[in-house]
């Protein structure tokens, strides 16, 4: 029986590669933006542990010094805020890039997969017609040598 050899499975290999490889880069670019967002996290936790602190001074006897470095502490930590957040967004922006190359990249690899899928159809067709053609030749053999025999 025939083999099915497609031409252009060297073509598929390298969209299938392509394709693992950008997903290998979204999925790095996705664990950077998890890790950026959980450095924010922490960073809006301090300030609100410094803001409850400066409450609770507030509410005390009053020490100037630890006010002042308190509200020093908070706007320092609102800079951070500010620089994480663009930080994000930078983030952000390359997600949604390599969600884009992921993207084209499995279309490209779909495309040539139905290519290949409609290779070994016509291959399968192929395939019936030479069945069909080689029953055809052997019963046309079997009827017209057994009507010469008589």
């Amino acid at each position: 029986m025939a083999r099915f050899r497609y031409k252009m499975q060297s073509i598929l290999n390298i969209k299938l590669s392509i394709e693992a490889q950008k997903k290998i880069a979204y999925t790095l670019v996705q664990i950077e933006l998890n890790e950026a967002e959980e450095k924010l996290n922490s960073i809006e936790t301090e300030k609100l542990n410094y803001q409850e602190e400066l409450r609770d001074l507030m509410g005390r006897k009053l020490d100037i010094l630890e006010m002042k470095r308190c509200s020093s502490a908070i706007k320092t930590l609102e800079n951070l805020i500010d620089i994480q957040l663009n930080c994000i967004e930078k983030i952000k922006v390359r997600l949604e890039k390599s969600r884009v190359e992921l993207n084209k990249a499995m279309i490209e690899r779909k495309t040539h997969e139905k290519l290949r899928e409609n290779a070994f159809q016509e291959f399968l067709i192929e395939v019936e017609k030479d069945e069909k053609k080689a029953v055809d030749e052997l019963i046309s053999y079997k009827y017209n040598g057994s009507n010469g025999d008589k």
